[in-house]
């Protein structure tokens, strides 16, 4: 055996050792008699995952908390280099718990070794124990010279400089201004979540590359999404924690916008996060939310609606720009993030006054925007060519064969959007406008228009998300 793997050897006998002292005498504190094999056990995994364990174990270097928000939720996560946060489940707790028992029965032998029971135990002791990182304490992303903790650390701080390469991209694109505050509200806390960003235009005209010096620029606080639909909506939350920006690629569901679930991870409330086999918890994301599409999206035509929307067209690229490889204009754009994330927190002061949301006179400025409200008139007729699709009928046929929706089908829709009563009964008013062959039917258990089908029942096997 070598010396230093001797040397090796005799610290992890000594950091055993002063681990099961730290155990005995957290329960000397406590009682003179002497403590029990499992009472030692679970003061050892006590001391493993708390503040009392001060010395350097080099197999072992997690470091936990618990993160608890505003309201009281709680859950678990790790300290990592740099004073990054990342989210655990309670699962990865225990087998935490399992691999620290491993290290010491290689030191101790099988007395120390532990069950499954038994580390689901000592993992939800620390769990209601646990030193705690408030939410105010952890800053969505911090610049490399920023003190404290984040979910992400960049490496490098902004300065002012040329910009070139963001100069021509920014002049190709609508609401430039209110497009680069918004990037700047990312590394603002205590800016509005309220706000999104839905990039417009063809492909090959620069959208890419903004989601994707972002991608590069937040790291793994970056999630690139699709729109989810029922069968992955439960868990689809949890991936969330800890991000500052969501973006949604190419997306396909204009409406998704006016969706129940957009409002909740948009606004003030705490959303429903669940991990597999573990019981949900209500938290407050720091997560912002980014489109790029081909088409516009779907509004409700409100107030609300209008000034929770940054909305871009992308103009096409000059001949100049369009000769640059790609790989190397990416390269271009990255070189210029220090001096562009500069402009852009500049941008963010100039236009969200008091860390607000934007003010109905900068709503107003933002080009396009009222090409969108115009839209917005014909939502049933949006809401129709997304969830439905028409199917013929024969009235000579056997009715309980017609094709037909039912009420609930139309009701879940109304419910996930929020409509009240007076705009179900306008959607219902335009069904029955929309074809003679589209009618109201009411039977015995239930009711439901026949001549139109859910666009996910297509035949043709075009599925369409289905909130």
């Amino acid at each position: 055996m070598s010396e230093n793997k001797k040397s090796s050897d005799a610290k992890g006998t000594e950091s055993a050792r002063a681990v099961t002292n730290i155990a005995e005498a957290i329960h000397k504190r406590n009682r003179k008699d002497k403590p029990d094999r499992k009472t030692i056990i679970r003061n050892v995994y006590q001391a493993m995952l708390h503040d009392e364990l001060l010395f350097h174990w080099p197999d072992f270097p997690h470091k936990l908390f618990v993160f608890e928000d505003q309201r009281g939720a709680r859950l678990p996560v790790e300290l990592t280099k740099g004073d990054v946060i990342r989210p655990m489940a309670h699962e990865a707790v225990t087998n935490l718990v399992l691999q620290f028992s491993e290290l010491l029965v290689l030191s101790f032998g099988t007395e120390l070794a532990l069950k499954v029971a038994e580390a689901k135990e000592a993992a939800s002791l620390w769990n209601a124990n646990a030193p705690v990182l408030k939410h105010s304490q952890i800053a969505p992303v911090r610049f490399k010279s920023d003190k404290g903790y984040t979910w992400h650390r960049l490496d490098f701080d902004p300065e002012e400089g040329p910009s070139p390469t963001f100069d021509e991209l920014t002049n190709r694109i609508d609401n430039a201004d209110h497009v680069m505050a918004w990037i700047g509200s990312l590394f603002i806390p205590e800016s509005s979540r309220q706000n999104y960003l839905w990039l417009y235009g063809a492909g090959g005209q620069g959208k890419s590359s903004i989601s994707r010096f972002l991608a590069r620029l937040l790291g793994d606080s970056y999630r690139s999404e699709m729109v989810p639909d029922r069968s992955s909506i439960r868990f689809w939350s949890a991936g969330l924690l800890g991000s500052r920006l969501v973006v949604f690629p190419d997306c396909e569901s204009p409406s998704f916008v006016t969706s129940a679930m957009f409002k909740s991870i948009t606004g003030d409330d705490p959303v429903k996060i669940e991990f597999k086999n573990e019981s949900p918890v209500s938290l407050n994301l720091d997560c912002k939310l980014m489109f790029t599409a081909n088409g516009k999206p779907h509004l409700s035509g409100s107030r609300a609606d209008m000034r929770r929307i940054i909305y871009s067209k992308i103009a096409p690229l000059d001949l100049n720009t369009k000769l640059i490889p790609p790989s190397h204009y990416r390269s271009m754009l990255w070189e210029e993030r220090k001096a562009f994330i500069h402009k852009c927190i500049g941008r963010y002061n100039l236009v969200f006054k008091d860390h607000g949301d934007l003010s109905l006179a900068e709503v107003s400025t933002q080009v396009g925007l009222a090409d969108l409200i115009d839209d917005a008139e014909d939502w049933a007729e949006q809401v129709y060519s997304e969830f439905f699709r028409f199917s013929d009928y024969t009235k000579t046929m056997n009715p309980a064969t017609w094709p037909r929706t039912p009420l609930k089908y139309i009701s879940r829709i109304a419910k996930e959007f929020g409509w009240k009563r007076r705009k179900v009964a306008k959607f219902y008013d335009f069904l029955e406008r929309k074809s003679p062959k589209i009618v109201r039917y009411r039977l015995r258990n239930e009711r439901g228009f026949y001549g139109i089908l859910p666009a996910s029942d297509a035949t043709s096997g075009e599925q369409r998300t289905d909130y």
